[in-house]
């Protein structure tokens, strides 16, 4: 959207009105909200590299911010998901989503989890820095998924999505919408004290206020030992 609507502007010719011009055209959503965030990050950039005297985007008028509720799966849910993937033939396949953050469409395949290093690559399907990403993981979680990477126990993305729908009709959770575990691995890792800087490097994002504006929510009644125990300490945590 913002490459269509200015690459024929020079970048030291850009205005706040042309800005402010574009995002009013583009109605109140979450994805507006993501391109202030992206917009205003390549400016900044781009004022840090001196290729601009100043950021146009600082005087833009911005939208009232909503609050975008239940993006991630509050500890009671997590827990009943947990409990209710155990020995079903996609449990490995959501720890996958939980312990990568990764979207739906870039869940790793058997070559991408490298067990003699204990990292998980993920291969990026938006920007140029999520390409290709390096999760690392848990000698727990390492030991966990062994025996599903030695005999390729995986299943696509399709086939996962309808079996976690089922799960969540089971559980009584409401929005069985496989891109929560991905705001879920972002909320567990704060609530874990995850340096935020890494944690949006781990889901590809180019700016760390995409990770804790978006990506992070409050859960009160969730606790590091909590994470810990549901998780058999499957989280990898970078101090």
């Amino acid at each position: 959207k913002i490459k269509a609507a200015f690459e024929k502007i020079p970048l030291n010719e850009l205005t706040t009105f042309q800005i402010q011009n574009f995002f009013n055209k583009i109605e109140a959503n979450r994805t507006k909200e993501r391109l202030t965030i992206y917009f205003n990050a390549l400016l900044e950039k781009a004022t840090d590299l001196d290729l601009i005297n100043k950021n146009p985007f600082k005087a833009v008028v911005k939208d009232k911010k909503k609050k975008y509720k239940n993006e991630c799966f509050n500890i009671q849910e997590q827990e009943k998901l947990i409990n209710a993937i155990k020995g079903t033939d996609i449990e490995q396949d959501i720890y996958i989503y939980l312990l990568t953050g990764c979207r739906p469409a870039e869940k790793p395949e058997v070559k991408d989890i490298d067990l003699k290093n204990n990292v998980i690559y993920v291969r990026g399907t938006k920007t140029e820095k999520s390409k290709l990403r390096e999760i690392e993981i848990t000698e727990e979680f390492k030991n966990y998924l062994t025996p599903f990477v030695v005999s390729n126990n995986f299943h696509s993305k399709d086939y996962t999505r309808k079996q976690f729908n089922k799960i969540c009709t089971m559980c009584k959770i409401d929005k069985a919408i496989l891109y929560r575990l991905r705001h879920t691995f972002a909320s567990n890792h704060f609530i874990l004290g995850t340096p935020a800087k890494q944690v949006a490097e781990w889901m590809g994002h180019a700016s760390v206020k995409i990770t804790l504006d978006i990506y992070t929510d409050i859960d009160k009644r969730a606790t590091k030992e909590k994470i810990q125990e549901i998780y058999n300490n499957f989280y990898f945590i970078r101090k």
